[in-house]
């Protein structure tokens, strides 16, 4: 609880953290909110020394889903890569990948996956239900299933 208050003290964050020994004499913390997740990932926030021990953050692979979003009817020839440099320049500063959504037979479908590093610019885009690519307005949906109390379901967490 003490290095919690501290990062309360340095960051104006409170932490919510769980966390357990892993293999090799690691200690696996985990987030269990956007605001300490996020906190753990600025590598200008993360800590480099717990109890006066040198330590390394791994990011995980990919974040969870609340942090991405789906954009439909992206047209199938659009190369992701060159989209993802002018959405970034656009306005969506936060996003940093854009995946195509791909069927079981390796097809392409007209819909990409865009994940973002705040959850924030997520749920202002879910919000409005539209995202501007280009001069096009596409419409975008949630990459998550919130039940009716609002809990993330089939997702990994925070």
């Amino acid at each position: 609880m003490i290095y919690t208050s501290k990062w309360k003290n340095q960051h104006g964050i409170d932490l919510t953290i769980t966390a357990r020994f892993g293999h090799l004499h690691s200690l696996l913390v985990f987030a269990d909110d956007s605001s300490s997740f996020e906190s753990f990932l600025d590598s200008s926030r993360a800590p480099r020394l717990l109890k006066d021990v040198d330590i390394e953050i791994k990011a995980p692979r990919q974040r969870p889903p609340a942090y991405s979003l789906i954009i439909q009817q992206f047209h199938r020839n659009w190369n992701e890569d060159e989209w993802l440099v002018e959405l970034q320049q656009q306005r969506y500063v936060s996003l940093y990948k854009i995946t195509r959504i791909r069927m079981k037979d390796g097809s392409t479908l007209n819909a990409v996956r865009v994940d973002f590093k705040t959850i924030e610019e997520v749920r202002t885009l879910i919000k409005s239900g539209k995202i501007n690519v280009g001069s096009m307005i596409h419409p975008v949906k949630s990459n998550h299933i919130e039940n009716k109390n609002g809990a993330i379901q089939n997702s990994k967490r925070f």
